[in-house]
């Protein structure tokens, strides 16, 4: 059983309580760097110098810019709070409103608060430090990379996030380890989706979305399928950024580690696909997740591109929102 730092606040939203939840944070990834390092790719090499070089208290303030985060010489880093509340406003209005139990709401806040310290984290590993570096990408690169970025921070968080869990807990296995990334998915599809938007003019948001929704569906399917891939999938937990054009086409990219275009553009239900994106941010999660799982059934295996020559795509296959729906 999982100990909640908001619980033990007494469910202490001030800036001075979400900061001592980000301070947890700070040392349990510590803490477990070693464990962590063995069952995530890359934590060991990306993360570990990162908390190395920041390794003063992590501080939240009320920042007077737009940044998530800026550093503090000689090695802190400092969050900005609306941030946190942005991505807390909707868990608060599910909890006012009845929808979420005080326990829920507070497991909630908790899983919010921690993926966005680690997405930023993230960014900060790959190079992404000021809001200045966010705005020069965008600008020369285009904001499909940005994207991209996005997306591959929010696996990684998700992914870091659930194994932090796990060993919270004592847990061990895959069954647990899909189950927790599953929770995972939940809070930001829930949660950050109504919170941090997709409007029809930002595309590479609305791509990033339903990318995580199918990443989620790939997780339920694994949970209905009794923990079993076909022979050759990717791992559920790997980044899947859909490119997309409305007219009915998806090119998948996904990144294991390195970026796979997995085949060609494929046609799909350009009306399922442009209701889908139109309501990512509108519409109850499970509802999201069941469409991209639709989506994902019409493109076929989510597979490496010499694997899937050799498979087809499995009737029994299932992509269900069920699972976050119960």
């Amino acid at each position: 059983m999982v100990c909640y730092q908001f619980s033990r606040l007494g469910g202490d939203l001030s800036t001075r309580g979400i900061e001592s939840v980000v301070q947890q944070l700070q040392t349990d990834l510590v803490l477990h760097g070693q464990r962590l390092s063995r069952v995530v790719p890359g934590f060991r090499k990306r993360y570990l110098p990162v908390l190395s070089r920041y390794s003063q208290p992590f501080a939240v303030r009320n920042l007077r810019s737009d940044a998530a985060f800026v550093m503090r010489p000689p090695s802190q880093l400092v969050f900005n709070a609306a941030g946190f509340r942005l991505f807390h406003a909707p868990i608060d209005a599910s909890e006012a409103s009845g929808e979420l139990t005080l326990e829920l709401a507070t497991i909630a806040r908790q899983i919010a608060t921690e993926q966005l310290v680690v997405h930023e984290l993230d960014h900060v590993t790959t190079g992404l430090i000021t809001f200045q570096d966010v705005q020069h990408l965008k600008a020369i690169a285009g904001a499909g990379i940005l994207g991209e970025l996005d997306l591959i921070a929010d696996a990684r968080a998700a992914r870091i996030c659930a194994r932090l869990e796990m060993l919270r807990a004592q847990e061990r296995g895959i069954p647990n380890y899909a189950s927790r990334l599953q929770q995972q998915f939940l809070v930001m599809g829930s949660f950050a989706f109504p919170a941090f938007r997709a409007p029809a003019d930002k595309m590479h948001k609305r791509q990033r979305f339903l990318g995580i929704a199918m990443m989620a569906a790939r997780v339920n399917g694994f949970l209905w399928n009794d923990c079993r891939l076909a022979e050759g999938a990717l791992p559920i937990d790997t980044p899947i950024y859909p490119y997309v054009d409305l007219c009915g086409r998806i090119l998948l990219c996904a990144f294991n580690p390195d970026r796979i275009l997995l085949g060609n553009a494929v046609e799909v239900d350009p009306k399922l696909l442009r209701q889908t994106c139109d309501d990512l941010d509108r519409v109850p999660f499970a509802r999201s997740v069941a469409r991209a799982g639709h989506l994902l059934e019409q493109l076929g295996p989510v597979a490496g591109p010499i694997a899937e020559e050799l498979l087809g795509a499995r009737p029994d296959r299932r992509y269900d929102g069920h699972l976050l729906a119960s």
